[in-house]
């Protein structure tokens, strides 16, 4: 069922996270703004209403009419070693862009329900813990630091301005379809023959499917505002990458021993993990996905593309 009225601007919808979220919420019978930059196929494009291929900041957003019921903020930059690059344009696309949605929402669309596309590396390193969202925010690249400003940012206005902005904080998002990060590139060196990785293989992480994200985000806008209001997206399960990697390799078929070369970037944590109390009893959400399947997942769909 298409409900008529209900109207939800996804931004950075035509990458891999943004896109996953439009489906659930083009699913659940919303019509579905997507704003943002990239590509996507004439049979993707079915999924929204209307498509705004721009560069996301205040006069662009001044293009949509409709009334809002929710606003998914899923743009800015992508990966910590892209922003190592270029740590302005980043600054912009995240701080800037960020600032300018909330001004948007402020002024034309208060009735709004936002939710905010946060990241786990605001946390920095969890160290041997599940880590919570009232946990100390410690970043360890400009990254993290960039999105923990951008938080701060979704602080103000929603205490200022007493708009309901919600804040997500996803850990190692991974499923069919994305084309970089630890999964892409050992499907790619197994293809070749090749098993050895970077870092020792202890380091730990908590997968979790870009589906249950999406699900994650849902569940957020079909509650009343919370007092608490930023979740953590993840299983709250520590996984070292030597068993992620072992399973993707024999899944694979491959048969030679994985191996790490012991080397580690400043950036990268040794573990990162959360704890997902908060969204289970605030919002009654369950992931449905564990790594496992995850992995078993990507690799079917790495071997049928």
């Amino acid at each position: 069922m298409i409900l008529m009225d209900k109207f939800v601007l996804i931004t950075g919808a035509f990458g891999f996270l943004g896109y996953h979220t439009a489906l659930k919420f083009k699913r659940e019978g919303y019509q579905v703004i997507g704003f943002g930059l990239g590509e996507i196929t004439s049979r993707q494009k079915q999924t929204f209403y209307k498509c705004y291929f721009d560069y996301l900041d205040f006069t662009a957003l001044l293009s949509i009419k409709e009334k809002l019921s929710v606003v998914v903020h899923c743009a800015g930059s992508s990966s910590v070693s892209m922003v190592e690059k270029n740590v302005r344009e980043s600054f912009v696309s995240t701080v800037c862009c960020t600032n300018d949605l909330l001004e948007y929402v402020r002024l034309y669309q208060p009735e709004a329900k936002v939710v905010y596309f946060s990241s786990a590396a605001v946390y920095g390193d969890t160290g041997n813990k599940l880590i919570d969202e009232t946990g100390e925010l410690k970043p360890l690249s400009f990254y993290g630091e960039h999105k923990k400003i951008a938080e701060e940012l979704c602080h103000y206005y929603r205490n200022r301005f007493a708009l309901d902005i919600n804040i997500i904080r996803p850990f190692s998002i991974c499923g069919a379809g994305l084309k970089k990060q630890l999964l892409w590139d050992a499907c790619n060196k197994f293809k070749n023959g090749i098993t050895e990785f970077w870092g020792t293989g202890q380091e730990k992480r908590d997968w979790i499917s870009p589906s249950d994200v999406a699900g994650l985000v849902y569940a957020i806008t079909m509650q009343p505002k919370k007092e608490k209001y930023v979740f953590n997206a993840c299983n709250g399960e520590a996984v070292k990458n030597c068993d992620f990697l072992k399973e993707a390799a024999h899944y694979y078929g491959i048969n030679v021993p994985v191996i790490f070369n012991g080397n580690k970037n400043l950036f990268d944590p040794e573990n990162l993990v959360g704890n997902k109390n908060n969204a289970e009893k605030q919002l009654d959400w369950q992931a449905n996905q564990q790594w496992i399947d995850i992995v078993h997942k990507y690799v079917d769909w790495f071997k049928n593309n």
